[in-house]
């Protein structure tokens, strides 16, 4: 059955993989599973661009600002990669937009990786954003990238088919004293990739963790590189009056790394929480598996389950759960 919504497909960062063979792919998947779908005809330029962007910035801009003005419910990420902060960049040139925080309300970004700027930048607008598999993902060699769980989850937001989104293997990193006596940690999730997160730091799209639960996750980054970027997130005072932090997978694609060194850099970063709140007051620290960028590192059998970001969201930690709110996703 057909997903009763109208997706615009965007592509700010990189092109689209297998170009331009993979775009009648995306149009058979969009066509087939939704009710309609616009795929702009000057999204990827036919020339070579830096880094392998979709397009320059002043067209991946102006493709943005027209998503955010449409009537379309879902705006799909073909890929990450990079560009997508320079395209934020470029949108703030054009004199006579100026987003109406309503216009984010009314619809959701999906992607990850390098769209975590998008998401950021949704958020500081009010906006809901999907934190999930990218158009090329799910496309990829006819769909054999997109394992059941990537596209169950992923489609029950966007279907609308439940008014809850859960998943029951949240774990807590060190178990602290001051949450002993608290089953529960209410708050919208914020976030995103780690190295994009710590970027927006002094930008318009800045991340504001206030009050909320913040996801990190990353690729090919390496443990000491993530534990001075944890603590860069500490030393800018983007963690004051956060609820909790939520470690998503991290991977490495060239070569084997040990799980136990993230662990090191996490076990770092909760000993300078410490210091600086204090034990009892400390950040809570959990982790949960699949959510990031396994598809990337295994086209065919990897994972990543969507998580919403913007909506009321519980972990219970007495039952392992992480339970977001999708009742008004849209």
């Amino acid at each position: 059955m057909k997903i009763d919504k109208s997706v615009l497909v965007i592509a700010p960062s990189s092109k689209i993989p297998k170009y331009p063979d993979s775009i009648s792919l995306a149009k058979d998947y969009l066509s087939n599973n939704f009710s309609s779908y616009v795929l702009p005809d000057n999204t990827f330029s036919n020339e070579l661009q830096p880094f392998n962007r979709a397009n320059t910035p002043e067209i991946t801009s102006k493709l943005l600002k027209d998503a955010i003005l449409s009537d379309n419910e879902i705006i799909w990420a073909v890929s990450g990669g990079n560009g997508g902060s320079e395209t934020l960049e470029y949108l703030k040139y054009y004199q006579n937009f100026i987003p109406d925080d309503g216009l984010f309300k009314k619809k959701v970004v999906v992607g990850y990786s390098d769209i975590t700027a998008l998401h950021l930048y949704w958020a500081s607008h009010g906006g809901k954003s999907i934190h999930g598999a990218l158009l090329s993902e799910v496309i990829y060699d006819k769909g054999a990238s997109a394992t059941s769980e990537t596209m169950e989850t992923l489609c029950a937001v966007l279907g609308e088919t439940s008014n809850r989104l859960s998943y029951d293997d949240i774990s807590l990193f060190n178990p602290m004293k001051n949450i002993v006596n608290n089953d529960n940690i209410h708050g919208n999730i914020i976030g995103g990739n780690l190295t994009l997160i710590t970027n927006s730091i002094g930008t318009d799209w800045e991340v504001d963790a206030k009050d909320k639960i913040l996801f990190i996750e990353d690729i090919n980054s390496y443990p000491y590189a993530v534990s001075r970027d944890l603590m860069h997130l500490l030393q800018s005072n983007i963690l004051d009056d956060i609820k909790a932090i939520i470690f998503g997978d991290f991977l490495y694609s060239h070569q084997d790394q040990e799980e136990k060194s993230y662990d090191e850099a996490l076990s770092l970063f909760q000993s300078a929480l410490n210091t600086r709140y204090g034990e009892d007051h400390s950040i809570p620290l959990f982790k949960i598996p699949n959510i990031g960028h396994g598809l990337a590192i295994d086209h065919n059998n990897g994972i990543n389950r969507a998580l919403v970001f913007g909506v009321d969201s519980t972990i219970d930690i007495n039952n392992h759960t992480l339970t977001m709110d999708i009742s008004d996703i849209f």
